[in-house]
């Protein structure tokens, strides 16, 4: 189960610029929930494949921000510093 709100707050968050201004737009977002949450299939070792296959390089068309095309999308931020923020 993801949270939508939770989901987008926090993936919005980790996903920033130098200056540390988010680059996401709202419909990059919902693109992103929909694809973490409809991963094709209901069978739970294709669908754990297709996560893992998309976790390690999740991409989008481009950064409205910048014009960089494919940019990759982080989803996980590991903070060794304070463990309690992951």
């Amino acid at each position: 189960m993801v949270l939508r709100d939770v989901f987008v707050t926090a993936v919005n968050a980790i996903n920033t610029l130098p200056n540390r201004k988010p680059w996401l737009t709202e419909k990059q977002l919902e693109q992103l929930y929909q694809d973490v949450t409809d991963l094709g299939t209901h069978k739970l070792l294709e669908a754990n494949q297709e996560f893992l296959s998309r976790l390690y390089k999740w991409q989008l068309d481009e950064n409205t921000l910048t014009g960089e095309s494919t940019p990759v999308v982080k989803l996980i931020l590991a903070n060794l510093l304070k463990p309690i923020n992951n």
